[in-house]
C-alpha cells in the first residue's frame, strides 16, 4: 500500500500548494475542453500521460443532477502504480512536472458563505469521497490562506445528494483579499483505508453563496420578454429570454435581501434547482455584464 498513500499525498499536495460576489466557473459542468474534464477544469488524466484514457474521471450526460452532464470520477486499478487510484476533478488548469501534477487554481477574490453542490457516491467497501476547497490570501505569501479545508463525502445510497456547507465557521481570515481559488473532488479520499476498485462518485450543480447583497447598475430592457417556468417552482425553475444575453448571469434574492444564487453561463435559458430552497418568493435579476436588464419573482411551493 506503501505507493498508492505515496501517490494520495502527492495529488492532495498539488492541489493545496501552488469584491464582486464570484461564482463558481462552469460549476454546471455545461461545457467540456476533454473527454475527461469539463471547461475550466482538470483531471489528472489530462495532464498526466501515463494515466491518460484510464477512466478516472468521464462526463456523463445520462445520470445528472441537473443541466446536460455531471462528471463521474472512478476509482481504477492503474498498472502503472501497481495500486488502486481514485478519480480527481480540480478547478482550473493544471501542469505536470514528471513527478508531481499541479494546479494553481483560479483568479478569485469574493469571500463566499456557503458551497453547494449535488453528489451522488456509490462506495466499494468502506471507501469514502471528498472535496477539499481553499482560497489563498492575497500578498499572504504561497501557503497563507483565508480558508483551507477538506471533507470526507458518504454514500447516497445510490440517490442524488445536495449539500450546502456553510463557511464561517473555517475562515482563517476575514479581512483580508483573497487571489486564488482551489476546489476538487476525489472519489477516494481516505489515507487511512485504502481505495477500492469501483468507488464511484457523480458530483453535478457546484455554487457559492453569498449573504451580503451586491449592488447593480440597472438598465431595464423593456423590450427583452421573460418566461419563468413552472412558477410556481418544486424542483427546478427556467428563466428563459426572448433573446440572448451577453455575458449573461441571474441572481436570485430571498424576501430579506440574501443572495441564494448567482448563476453564469446561459444566454438565453438557466434552469435553476430550487429543490433545496425554502417555500416563498424570491426575487430575481437577469444581469447584461453585471448590468440588471430584466426582474421578477419566482414562486416555491414544496
Amino acid at each position: 500500500m506503501k505507493t498508492k498513500f505515496t501517490l494520495l499525498a502527492v495529488l492532495v499536495a498539488a492541489f493545496l500548494s501552488g469584491s464582486a460576489q464570484q461564482a463558481v466557473p462552469n460549476g454546471g459542468f455545461e461545457t467540456w475542453s476533454s473527454v475527461s474534464a469539463p471547461t475550466g477544469w482538470t483531471s489528472y488524466e489530462d495532464i498526466i500521460p501515463p494515466i491518460a484514457g484510464t477512466g478516472l474521471s468521464v462526463k456523463d450526460s445520462v445520470d445528472k443532477y441537473s443541466g446536460t452532464a455531471s462528471v463521474k470520477l472512478t476509482n481504477k486499478y492503474v498498472a502503472l502504480a501497481s495500486d488502486t487510484i481514485g478519480g480527481t476533478l480540480a478547478l482550473g488548469s493544471g501542469s505536470f512536472d514528471g513527478a508531481q501534477p499541479h494546479i494553481p487554481g483560479v483568479p478569485f477574490t469574493s469571500s463566499p458563505d456557503t458551497i453547494q453542490f449535488a453528489y451522488k457516491y456509490a462506495p466499494v467497501g468502506n471507501d469514502t469521497a471528498g472535496f477539499q476547497l481553499a482560497l489563498h490570501k492575497l500578498g499572504g505569501g504561497n501557503n497563507v490562506y483565508k480558508i483551507a479545508f477538506g471533507a470526507q463525502l458518504n454514500a447516497t445510497n445510490n440517490q442524488w445528494g445536495l449539500i450546502t456547507v456553510p463557511l464561517k465557521q473555517y475562515y482563517q481570515d476575514t479581512t483580508g483579499t483573497g487571489d486564488t481559488l482551489k476546489l476538487a473532488f476525489f472519489s477516494s479520499y481516505n489515507e487511512v483505508a485504502p481505495s477500492r476498485v469501483g468507488s464511484t462518485m457523480h458530483v453535478d450543480a457546484v455554487r457559492f453563496g453569498y449573504k451580503t447583497t451586491p449592488t447593480f447598475i440597472e438598465n431595464i430592457n423593456n423590450n427583452l420578454n421573460v418566461r419563468v417556468f413552472p412558477n410556481p417552482a418544486t424542483d427546478l425553475v427556467n428563466i428563459q429570454t426572448s433573446e440572448p444575453v451577453i455575458n449573461a448571469s441571474v441572481v436570485v434574492y430571498d424576501m430579506t435581501g440574501r443572495v441564494i444564487t448567482h448563476e453564469f453561463g446561459g444566454a438565453n435559458n438557466f434552469e435553476l434547482v430550487t429543490s433545496n430552497w425554502e417555500s416563498g418568493i424570491y426575487s430575481y435579476s437577469i444581469l447584461s455584464g453585471g448590468v440588471v436588464v430584466n426582474k421578477g419573482r419566482i414562486v416555491v411551493q414544496h
